[in-house]
């Protein structure tokens, strides 16, 4: 009885297991399609990405998947992912330290019936934004506190194709999560200049001065890594308010701080020292009262002293030994107590300096400080609306010298003895904008080391042809920066326009960068 009874159950068994292999061949779970992402992205540092991926599975809503966002902080580690948001839509302004190596985007869809997952992964290659361009430096409260954008296109980005422009904005706040305080006097970029090739300390960097400090900023990340004192071997300063820095003479660099001058040859070294001044006082240098010039143009460096009347210049290759000496150049008026509006390095290895003498009178004073005697040309200006100088810039190029005024553009040919000032055509967009500065165009390659134009692989058109003009409108709280090509024979604009850019505050400095 036993045995028969075995016989008849294990059919039943065999028959029950059969079934239940057969349910679960048949249960098939449909896949989880996934578009919209791509495979590789190539964006710049502080770019703002958007990704839109379209899900879809057979059978499933929305609801019944999960979607997740998740990155590397470090490129090629997949041991820092984080999370970034979740759903099927991604913004991120990347923050991601530039990098030969991709980071990895990760685009997760799961299936909260099944658990079934399905991930998207996309390459994601960060580039420096702050290649070249022109790095804008702007304030939206009045100087309180100060912002960073770079602005790329083909007039001063070499290889740019793109009929528009590319903003990078914020690039402070991003890399520092907060905004710089005061007001930026000026900002200078050390790339290629800072103990480069030659040198021992291999770095590049941002410097920028305010009302009352001067910063060091990494050139790829904008994070600041050093201000004030460590920038210096010694310094008795106590306020390091910077008016002006600049690359001169190659390798040199020099610091206005405090009314102060301080140098440092940058293929050797990443320090400033206090420079040598032949008498007293030391504190004469402001921002409108100093000319230099690149190596293409000689490479010295002058000051007119306003107090005395005098003008005194160093030579750029001996920046960290000699002293100051004064010019004694004749000059053909009385000079003490001059004004000095502005100042720049002009054609044929010369500095330019445009004074106002006590009675009113305008003279550009064009210094030739190659000799062993130095020499001057003296131009008597009758322009007009003189009184209303905003901005002065001399082109190194041609025998001309520009002025603003803050609703207008003049230009002085000086040239073989003769004077010769017009008004330019050319007005900003609203009446309500009024102009802030005017200044030369120059890739940032020139002037900060032995390259001359015939030798460098990235010349742009437009480097030393064109004006780069700022504006702000007080009523709606927005600079803008026109460039226009200019004739270098009359100083006019040219017919052909080069672009306005907006979007910024009140500019207060900007520099070209570096590729």
């Amino acid at each position: 009885m036993k045995r028969i009874i075995i016989i008849l159950l294990f059919p039943l068994l065999v028959a029950s297991c059969f079934a239940d292999l057969s349910t679960e061949a048949d249960h098939v779970i449909p896949d989880i399609v996934i578009e919209g992402v791509d495979s590789t992205m190539y964006v710049l540092y502080g770019q703002d990405i958007h990704i839109e991926a379209r899900v879809s599975q057979e059978g499933r809503t929305m609801s019944d998947l999960k979607c997740e966002w998740s990155i590397d902080l470090k490129a090629d580690d997949n041991d820092t992912r984080i999370e970034l948001c979740e759903g099927t839509v991604l913004d991120y302004k990347v923050s991601n330290r530039p990098a030969t190596k991709p980071y990895i985007i990760r685009f997760d869809v799961t299936d909260l019936t099944t658990g079934l997952k399905k991930i998207a992964p996309c390459k994601l290659y960060v580039a420096s934004s702050l290649g070249e361009g022109l790095l804008v430096a702007h304030t939206r409260d009045g100087g309180a506190t100060s912002e960073f954008d770079l602005l790329a296109n083909k007039y001063v980005t070499y290889g740019f194709t793109s009929d528009e422009p590319v903003y990078t904005r914020n690039l402070f706040s991003l890399a520092n999560g907060y905004t710089l305080e005061e007001r930026v006097n000026v900002v200078c970029d050390m790339s290629d200049t800072d103990a480069g090739g030659a040198g021992v300390w291999g770095e590049t960097r941002f410097l920028v001065g305010t009302d009352s400090h001067i910063h060091a900023l990494d050139q790829l990340t904008f994070v600041l890594t050093e201000s004030d004192a460590p920038l210096f071997y010694s310094s008795y300063q106590d306020n390091f308010a910077t008016t002006a820095i600049f690359n001169f003479a190659a390798y040199s660099n020099a610091a206005i701080i405090g009314g102060r001058a301080y140098g440092m040859m940058c293929h050797i070294d990443r320090q400033y020292s206090k420079l040598s001044f032949g008498v007293n006082p030391d504190d004469i240098f402001r921002p409108n009262n100093i000319a230099y010039g690149p190596l293409q143009t000689g490479g010295n460096l002058a000051v007119f002293d306003e107090a005395d009347g005098n003008f005194y210049s160093i030579t750029g290759w001996n920046l960290t030994q000699a002293a100051f000496s004064v010019l004694n150049c004749e000059l053909g008026f009385q000079s003490k107590g001059c004004v000095c509006l502005g100042s720049g390095c002009s054609r044929n290895q010369i500095l330019g300096f445009l004074l106002k003498d006590p009675s009113g009178v305008y003279r550009a004073c064009m210094l030739n400080t190659q000799n062993q005697t130095a020499s001057a040309e003296i131009f008597q200006i009758d322009g007009a609306e003189m009184d209303k100088i905003v901005s002065v810039c001399f082109c190194d190029n041609c025998d001309l010298m520009y002025y603003t005024t803050p609703d207008a553009v003049y230009v002085t040919i000086l040239a073989a003895g003769r004077v010769s000032n017009r008004k330019v055509n050319w007005t900003p967009d609203s009446p309500d904008e009024k102009i802030t500065s005017i200044e030369q165009y120059k890739q940032a390659w020139y002037g900060t080391h032995q390259i001359f134009p015939g030798d460098y692989a990235f010349p742009l058109d437009t480097h030393r042809l064109q004006m780069i003009i700022t504006t702000y409108n007080d009523k709606t709280g927005e600079g803008k920066i026109y460039l226009r090509p200019f004739n270098v024979s009359t100083g006019l604009f040219t017919s052909k326009n080069n672009g306005t850019y907006g979007g910024f505050g009140e500019i207060t400095a900007l520099c070209p960068t570096f590729r």
